[in-house]
């Protein structure tokens, strides 16, 4: 899709009042990141190395656009050792 690599960071997926800059990416992006390079590294999808990468994803300091109210309460819950 793009062989040359990502290289246009002027686009932003945030639509909030207070958006971040272009170029940065929201901690939805940083939670499907984590997942994707918990897949790349265990060559399967292994639920507890999820667990594993989200939770060390999450900054609880993040702006409160960062994460959806859903992500926020699971990434919690990780961070936490209560889910997994």
């Amino acid at each position: 899709m793009f062989p040359d690599g990502l290289h246009d960071m002027r686009w932003t997926f945030d639509i909030s009042t207070t958006p971040l800059p272009p170029g940065h990416v929201t901690g939805d992006f940083a939670v499907m990141a984590a997942v994707a390079q918990s897949v790349v590294r265990c060559k399967t999808a292994d639920p507890l190395d999820m667990c594993d990468a989200m939770a060390a994803c999450y900054d609880a300091s993040a702006p409160e656009q960062w994460y959806s109210p859903y992500h926020r309460l699971m990434l919690e819950g990780l961070a936490a050792g209560r889910l997994c």
